[in-house]
């Protein structure tokens, strides 16, 4: 019985320092990737995520030649303070204006059963005058 549990100690030795040794990574990339939003403290990746692309249309880009506003498609829990914080960070302008619509879902039936789809929220954003944001069109 103890030359098995010799083997066993062994095992369980290896594995603790290779989490350890994970963490500390994990850690160091969670330093580094620190944006401020909201209350606490966001990583960047999961901020990028209430973001999700600019939308592109004939309307969006007559609104972004003569008005200065351009339109993003974003998280549907995202608020509009939080994108206000996120365009200023990444885009370094100054935002007067944000519009906010929310699209309703739509109710597709199929054997019976209904399904919701199609829920989305845009906002318009305004910026100063003389500021751009290079979308890479």
């Amino acid at each position: 019985m103890s030359v098995l549990n010799i083997f066993k100690k062994k095992k369980t030795e290896e594995k603790k320092t290779k989490e350890v040794k994970e963490e500390k990574i994990e850690k160091n990339v969670v330093e580094e990737k620190k944006v401020g939003i909201k209350k606490g403290v966001v990583l960047e990746g999961s901020s990028s995520a209430l973001l999700l692309h600019p939308y592109l249309s004939e309307k969006s880009t007559i609104l972004r030649d003569r008005e200065n506003k351009y339109i993003f498609k974003v998280n549907s829990k995202a608020t509009r303070n939080e994108i206000k914080k996120l365009l200023e960070d990444i885009y370094h302008v100054d935002v007067i204006k944000i519009n906010v619509i929310n699209t309703p879902t739509k109710v597709r039936k199929w054997r019976q059963k209904k399904s919701h789809f199609g829920r989305n929220k845009k906002m318009i954003v305004t910026i100063k005058k003389g500021q751009k944001i290079e979308l890479g069109i």
